[in-house]
């Protein structure tokens, strides 16, 4: 039987990249604890009307929440870049 660390990978950006291995002992109740947060992470945004994202510059990638799609009416099939959501806001907010 091997033997897996339960370790989180090192610097971890992602909530993902602290859930221990599954075969790991504890790793299963981890990773249910981490979904129902995100429920109740997706569900305070959706009654409060807000949503969430994350930029990474060295990547340039952006992840978003979807209630951030429908606060800005974004298609929800379609990647949202910076120009995108800037031309959601008034132009004065803007300068």
């Amino acid at each position: 039987m091997e033997i897996q660390s339960c370790v989180p990978r090192t610097n971890p950006v992602w909530a993902s990249d602290m859930v221990p291995p599954v075969g790991c002992a504890g790793g299963k109740r981890a990773e249910a604890e981490l979904r129902r947060n995100e429920a109740f992470l997706s569900e305070g945004q959706y009654l409060a009307r807000m949503g969430n994202f994350s930029w990474n510059l060295a990547m340039g990638d952006i992840v978003r929440s979807e209630p951030l799609y429908r606060i800005f009416a974004f298609e929800l099939d379609k990647p949202v870049a910076l120009d995108l959501i800037a031309s959601r806001f008034h132009p004065m907010t803007l300068s």
